[in-house]
C-alpha cells in the first residue's frame, strides 16, 4: 500500500498521523488471515539521514586458553562506538550540511571475524589469543529516531528495534551459496534507493539514494503532461508492453537511475567486480 504524497515529501517524512493510518491500514490488510495481528514490530530504516561506518580492529586476548563469550565480544565492540561516531560526523557534514547533530547508535552488527588467522562464522565458544573483527555500526539524528518512534505509538504498537536497510538487505542472502560471492543488493522504494556492497558475505558498505521509482512518474508529468496519474501507472506497471512507444521517458530515468547507482557503488568500493546483483522494491 502506498504512502499518499502529502505524508511523504521530499523523500521525508511530512505528516506523522497520515503515515500512522496507511501503516495500520497495511498491517490490517496483511493480517487479513492471521488469528492475531502481532503487537511487537520490527522497523526498517532507509532514510538519507542514516549513517555508517566499518571499524577493522585487532584484539589481543589475555586469557586465549578460555572459551570466548558474548560478553567479551560485546565489550570489545562498545570500545570503537565513540570513535565510529566521530568519524561519522563528517559525513553528517558533508551529506546533510549540518554542523552538530545528537545522533543515536541504532545498529552495532559483526560483519566478519578471524582467530588466530581463521576467519569464524560464530566464535563464542572458540579459544585463542588474536582477534581481528570487522564491525558496522549506524548512527541516526536522534530526532528522526524519536519520530519514528511517535509513528510506532500512532500505531499502538511496540517497537522492538530499528533496523537499518544496510543491515536488513544482506540477511536475506545469508542461507544462500550466493551469500560468499561478490554482490550488489539494490532495493527501490518510491522515494528511496539503497545500495549494499557484500564479498564473501561481508558488509562492504551502503548507501541510500535519495531518489527513488516516484522519479519516474515525475519524468513522465514533465515529457507528457497530457497523460493523467491512472495512465502513467498502467505505463509503469506494465513497462514490457509500454516501453518502446515511452521509451525517451523511460530512457531519461533510467539513465539517472544507473548512474546514481553506480555513483552509490564506487563511493563504498573502487574495485567492482560484482558476481550477482540482487533487487527488490
Amino acid at each position: 500500500m502506498r504512502q499518499s504524497k502529502k505524508n511523504i515529501i521530499d523523500g521525508e517524512i511530512a505528516d506523522l498521523y497520515g503515515i500512522s493510518e496507511t501503516i495500520k491500514k497495511t498491517i490490517s490488510k496483511a493480517g487479513e488471515k492471521l488469528d492475531e495481528i502481532p503487537r511487537d514490530i520490527v522497523i526498517s530504516l532507509g532514510s538519507v539521514l542514516t549513517f555508517s561506518d566499518i571499524i577493522h580492529m585487532n584484539y589481543i586476548r589475555e586469557n586465549p586458553e578460555s572459551p570466548i563469550t558474548m560478553e567479551e565480544i560485546d565489550n570489545i565492540v562498545k570500545k570503537v562506538e565513540h570513535t565510529s561516531l566521530d568519524r561519522v560526523k563528517g559525513k553528517i557534514r558533508e551529506r546533510t550540511g549540518i554542523i552538530e547533530s545528537e545522533m543515536k547508535l541504532v545498529t552495532t552488527s559483526i560483519i566478519s571475524i578471524t582467530m588466530d588467522g581463521k576467519k569464524l562464522g560464530n566464535p563464542i565458544g572458540f579459544t585463542g589469543k588474536n582477534i581481528k573483527l570487522g564491525v558496522i555500526n549506524v548512527f541516526v539524528p536522534l530526532s528522526y529516531v524519536n519520530m519514528i518512534q511517535n509513528i510506532g505509538r500512532g500505531l499502538s504498537k511496540n517497537i522492538i528495534s530499528l533496523i537499518p536497510s544496510i543491515i536488513t538487505l544482506p540477511k536475506l542472502l545469508e542461507e544462500k551459496n550466493e551469500n560468499f560471492d561478490f554482490n550488489c543488493c539494490i532495493d527501490f522504494g518510491a522515494s528511496k534507493t539503497t545500495v549494499v556492497v557484500l564479498n564473501k558475505g561481508e558488509i562492504l558498505g551502503g548507501n541510500t539514494i535519495n531518489f527513488g521509482f516516484g522519479l519516474l512518474e515525475e519524468t513522465f508529468k514533465q515529457k507528457e503532461p497530457k497523460l493523467g496519474y491512472l495512465d502513467i501507472e498502467h505505463h509503469i506497471a506494465h513497462i514490457e508492453q509500454t516501453y518502446e512507444e515511452h521509451r525517451e521517458v523511460f530512457d531519461a530515468f533510467f539513465n539517472i537511475l544507473f548512474d546514481a547507482i553506480f555513483v552509490a557503488m564506487t563511493d563504498i568500493t573502487k574495485q567492482l567486480f560484482l558476481k550477482n546483483v540482487f533487487l527488490s522494491g
